[in-house]
């Protein structure tokens, strides 16, 4: 019972601090929320590393970060060409294969056990965390309106699919890999999502930041965000659950008292971000 009270103890401490930081990050933006978005991708590779360790595998942790560094810098050396979307395709395009050949090569003197595996997870992992992730210092410059959006949207699927599944929901969707999650349950999280999104395009909020109409977003592109916040943010949460199964670990981490890892926190966010950048260029929004 004391462990109990303890791990809630720790998990409301997290969201009375953690939540107005993050509000605090998004407002201010620019190079504090850059920071933010690197420090998530770099506990991303130590926790992620950390799982393969219970495999025999072993992540090429040091290319990771130096690839890691080498797109802050560029970022923030090229702040005026952050809205051409071609040439942060291009930019990040090399990087993966850049990167992707030094993981290679490197691997011939590690002398590690199973290389041919600690190659794919590398490759795998840069790609993930390091270059989609980081399409989100792109989001963010564009505007706080759709990055506080992405990530309430997010939210508001987990919690809805929560209370829902955990209430009325019985039928499971995959049993072998989330055992707790209910087709009531992701339903729900799929339209509070879209619902979500439709009641901001409607009150607008947001008009002092720039918001949905000075954009130009009209009510069918905020249904497809609706979609992608809370339909690609599950798949994102079930494939993290999937690699967690195949570890036979609970949680990727403890960093989050009460709350797991950073990957049990921002599974949705690694497969949402890339997804609704792709939107938005989509959408026109992007040079």
């Amino acid at each position: 019972m004391k462990i109990i009270n303890n791990s809630k103890e720790s998990r409301t401490l997290i969201n009375i601090i953690g939540l107005p930081t993050l509000l605090f990050v998004f407002y201010v933006g620019g190079i504090l929320f850059n920071l933010f978005v690197y420090l998530v991708i770099v506990l991303a590779i130590k926790e992620f590393n950390d799982l393969m360790k219970h495999k025999n595998y072993s992540l090429n942790s040091i290319i990771l970060y130096c690839v890691l560094i080498f797109i802050a810098i560029y970022q923030y050396c090229n702040m005026e060409y952050l809205m051409n979307s071609m040439t942060n395709s291009l930019f990040l395009s090399i990087i993966f294969l850049v990167g992707s050949i030094i993981i290679s090569i490197c691997e011939i003197f590690r002398f590690k056990e199973n290389p041919v595996e600690n190659i794919a997870i590398s490759i795998f992992a840069l790609f993930w965390f390091v270059v989609l992730f980081s399409n989100l210092v792109y989001i963010s410059e564009l505007s706080f309106t759709f990055t506080l959006c992405m990530f309430l949207s997010v939210w508001s699927c987990d919690t809805a699919a929560f209370f829902f599944g955990l209430k009325f929901g019985d039928k499971k969707i995959l049993p072998s890999i989330s055992p707790n999650k209910t087709w009531v349950g992701s339903i729900a999280g799929l339209i509070s999502s879209i619902l979500f999104v439709q009641l901001l395009y409607q009150i607008n909020p947001f008009h002092p930041f720039n918001g949905f109409y000075y954009y130009g977003i009209t009510k069918v592109e905020c249904l497809i965000m609706g979609i992608i916040f809370g339909g690609i943010s599950q798949l994102g949460d079930f494939f993290e659950s999937m690699i967690k199964r195949e570890i036979g670990v609970k949680d990727s981490g403890t960093i989050l008292r009460g709350h797991g890892g950073v990957l049990d926190r921002f599974d949705s966010l690694f497969f949402v971000v890339p997804f609704f950048y792709i939107f938005l260029i989509w959408c026109g929004l992007y040079g």
